[in-house]
């Protein structure tokens, strides 16, 4: 009977063992990575990062999901015994301008931490920008002026000249010049002026490059109704 209980003893202790031993996931860094502002010259931005095992278990990664096709994130091993770790190779290549936000879900074995989220982020810088998008006089009248404008944006330390200014109306007057400089982080208002001399819509582009190398040309669209 003395045998059968420190037999009994041993299997509860082994037990209660088996029972605290888990895996316990850690990213260095934290769940959150900013690359502040960056250009697309920069494209694509890359970063690594370490996950760690701090439990007792082997940690196992199910799946790793970016949230979109612009993000890739190939890990090394799927499989992270005690105390060591892996690492997740990210790639993050945006076409988009502004402030920009995407995750990656990684699914594991931490009872703690089932599924974990890495928030990227990033501020895609345009050297010139114009808003609105378009030169838009609404609705005209023969005979009278109308008047539309778009404000361009220099966001660089470095000033940006416009080159090769061509439009296609010959009904509208434009401010914007060969050579016309828009200063490091200020803006140039385009306006253009309409004088129509038959109703009937309007469609045309202004077209032009400027000195900046991630900016060669720029294409802003121009339209409206003139009525009599």
């Amino acid at each position: 009977m003395k045998r059968l209980g420190y037999v009994m003893a041993l299997v509860i202790l082994f037990s209660v063992f088996d029972l605290s031993a888990n895996s316990k996931m850690r990213i260095e860094g934290g769940l959150i990575f900013d690359w502040g502002n960056v250009a697309k010259k920069d494209m694509p931005l890359k970063h690594v990062f370490k996950i760690y095992n701090d439990g007792n278990d082997t940690l196992r990664i199910f799946s790793v999901k970016p949230s979109c096709g612009c993000t890739t994130a190939p890990l090394d091993r799927e499989k992270i015994e005690p105390g060591g770790f892996a690492v997740l190779d990210v790639t993050f290549n945006l076409n988009n301008k502004g402030k920009v936000s995407k995750t990656i879900r990684i699914s594991t074995n931490d009872p703690d931490n089932r599924l974990t989220t890495i928030v990227l982020k990033a501020n895609v810088l345009v050297p010139l920008s114009a808003f609105p998008t378009y030169l838009g006089f609404g609705k005209a009248k023969v005979g009278k002026d109308a008047i539309a404008k778009v404000v361009l944006t220099n966001s660089t330390d470095r000033d940006i000249t416009i080159k090769n200014v061509e439009y296609d109306l010959k009904e509208i007057i434009i401010n914007l010049k060969d050579d016309q400089i828009v200063p490091a982080h200020s803006d140039f208002t385009i306006e253009a002026v309409l004088r129509p001399v038959k109703e009937g819509r309007i469609k045309g582009n202004l077209k032009f490059q400027t000195t900046h190398e991630d900016v060669p040309f720029m294409r802003i669209s121009m339209w409206g109704t003139v009525s009599p």
